[in-house]
């Protein structure tokens, strides 16, 4: 892959803004304003009600993960390179121990390289400062880790403009799983916006192509209805979708724009200003340090979620711009593999294997064996 030069300096960025649209109840949690308000569960508000960046940004990261692994998945000739081409990693999944863990974090990886004992030929300073492409995967390059800061920024979304807060209170019991009734002392309630409109907005800086495909991605899912967002997904809360949004691509020179070849390579040199230009793609702007590219999209929400109905102005070549965002995604994927020099490999590759569950869950395991004796 390249290497942009002045990595510290934006040649490029991609801003993204689009409006959220609940389709029922959407809760998340703030303590301090659930104690006020007499509620176990109230939403955060301030001022206005408010979806904090930091909970869209683990819906989008946990997404773009499934998506990755899945393709690596499909990708790999048999169960053993998985362990050596993960591309993304867990961010919770830190050992207590020695113990290996499926999808552990690059950071959990990188002390191992560390520790005093580490075979001296691998042995990594933990002084020096990580070389993201070589040293974390694809999701920790892009999405941040504690060894680097994330490099998208997803602001707070506040609620849309010209929209009153609506709340719906629900109370809750937990179930008795021995009994079938309800549980004693576990009955809660949650006060709850009551399907609201946020105004959410991502921008990336210097982007590779790669993770301009992978964003689309992910965004096109949540767009689509197939994510949730914030508390009680599973009793119906956080179901979302995206009926409009814009995208605006700013770029100093032509070479610098996030495009590729038709054919999916890295390749800066096929851009080409004058036909986007002659396309109605880079919009006229009052002279200012970048070119702007943008496109504006609505999205109809069908009787079945399967025919989602698209609309993109200017429709001109984004299409296939996408489509070899997306293509480069994929490549990047392929090429990626993990190194025992740089980011240790995967040990164990699921829950079911190497006794991994014996050893986390013992009680549960002992209890398996003997109800199948």
């Amino acid at each position: 892959m390249p290497v942009k030069a002045n990595p510290f300096v934006a040649h490029s960025w991609i801003e993204v803004e689009l409006t959220l649209q609940a389709t029922g109840p959407l809760l998340v949690n703030d303590p301090t304003q659930a104690g006020r308000a007499g509620f176990d569960h109230a939403p955060l508000v301030e001022g206005r009600p408010v979806l904090p960046g930091s909970s869209l940004r683990g819906v989008l990261r946990s997404h773009a993960e499934r998506i990755a692994r899945t393709l690596a998945t499909e990708q790999a000739v048999h169960g053993g390179e998985f362990l050596a081409t993960c591309p993304a990693c867990s961010p919770v999944a830190r050992p207590r121990g020695a113990e290996d863990l499926p999808l552990e974090c690059c950071d959990a990886l990188l002390k191992r390289h560390e520790s005093p004992n580490a075979d001296e030929k691998i042995r990594r300073d933990p002084d020096r400062e990580v070389d993201a492409e070589h040293e974390l995967c694809l999701a920790c390059q892009l999405f941040g880790s504690p060894r680097q800061g994330s490099r998208l920024i997803i602001e707070d979304a506040p609620l849309q403009v010209g929209t009153e807060p609506v709340y719906k209170v629900q109370d809750f019991l937990a179930i008795d799983r021995f009994t079938g009734g309800g549980r004693d002392g576990a009955k809660f309630d949650a006060a709850a916006l009551w399907r609201p409109t946020f105004t959410v907005r991502l921008r990336l800086e210097n982007p590779w192509d790669w993770e301009v495909g992978w964003l689309a991605l992910t965004l096109r899912d949540l767009a689509e209805g197939w994510l949730t967002v914030g508390f009680g997904a599973a009793k119906g809360f956080g179901q979302v979708w995206v009926p409009q949004w814009t995208a605006t691509i700013g770029f100093l020179q032509p070479q610098d724009f996030p495009l590729v070849s038709p054919s999916g390579a890295e390749d800066a040199s096929a851009f080409d200003a004058t036909a986007l230009l002659n396309a109605a793609i880079i919009q006229p702007e009052p002279p200012s340090l970048y070119q702007l590219a943008t496109v504006a999209g609505t999205l109809e929400q069908p009787a079945e979620q399967q025919h989602w109905r698209w609309q993109v102005s200017p429709a001109g070549d984004w299409k296939p711009l996408v489509q070899a965002w997306v293509n480069t995604f994929n490549t990047r994927l392929q090429r990626f593999e993990r190194s025992v020099k740089t980011l240790p490999l995967l040990q164990v590759d699921s829950y079911f294997d190497g006794g991994l569950v014996e050893r986390l869950y013992p009680k549960a395991s002992a209890a398996w064996e003997a109800r199948h004796e």
